[in-house]
């Protein structure tokens, strides 16, 4: 259901499971450089948008089930956001947030803190150069894409999934728009240390 739903409108669609950094990098000790891998990463406001709409849409599941969000807050660290707003089930907006403002503040620092190829998903969507090195590399130059082809998949950069809002290229104010409550998270729940590490790989929070 949730390929034909995502994909129903497209001629062709796949599913990738996204591997964590942490997890591919025990790879190179069995595999050395037979297995290549990159950690595309994502401006953090734009991520957390997306990571909140996820949830506040039941995950695209429709009305008829709420196991997967049923599932969400079930494993919800309530007792890290004791100090914040409160929030009760229904409020996923609120919890959701805060969740992801945590998966920042821990879980992508991990990721980040692997050493290995870190490259913006801003960085591809500006080059089809840089996309067709990285598309080389991780294929050990097997695939290379013709201009006519990085015509056609650039084509299709901006085109939002069904139901789905196109989002706003100004990533570096997306936070104006925060509310009193999402801004007194932030700024309790992701530490120095994070904006400084993100403002290394090119992102100011």
């Amino acid at each position: 259901k949730f390929i034909s739903d995502i994909g129903r409108t497209y001629q062709g669609v796949g599913d990738c499971f996204s591997y964590r950094a942490y997890q591919m990098k025990p790879l190179e000790k069995e595999f050395g450089d037979r297995i290549r891998w990159v950690n595309i990463v994502r401006h953090p406001y734009v991520w957390l948008y997306f990571y909140v709409r996820w949830r506040s849409t039941n995950m695209r599941m429709g009305s008829q089930t709420t196991r997967p969000i049923d599932h969400e807050w079930s494993i919800v660290q309530h007792e890290l956001y004791q100090d914040l707003r409160p929030y009760s089930e229904k409020d996923i907006e609120i919890w959701a947030f805060y969740r992801g403002l945590t998966f920042l503040n821990n879980h992508m620092m991990r990721d980040l803190d692997v050493p290995g190829c870190h490259i913006q998903l801003e960085e591809l969507v500006a080059s089809k150069k840089r996309f067709n090195e990285t598309i080389s590399y991780l294929t050990h130059k097997r695939v290379s894409f013709t201009e006519a082809q990085l015509a056609l998949i650039y084509s299709w950069l901006f085109t939002p999934f069904r139901g789905e809002e196109a989002v706003s290229l100004s990533t570096n104010k997306m936070n104006s728009t925060w509310m009193d409550w999402q801004l007194d998270a932030f700024n309790k729940l992701i530490s120095q240390k994070t904006i400084n590490r993100y403002k290394v790989i090119g992102y100011e929070l």
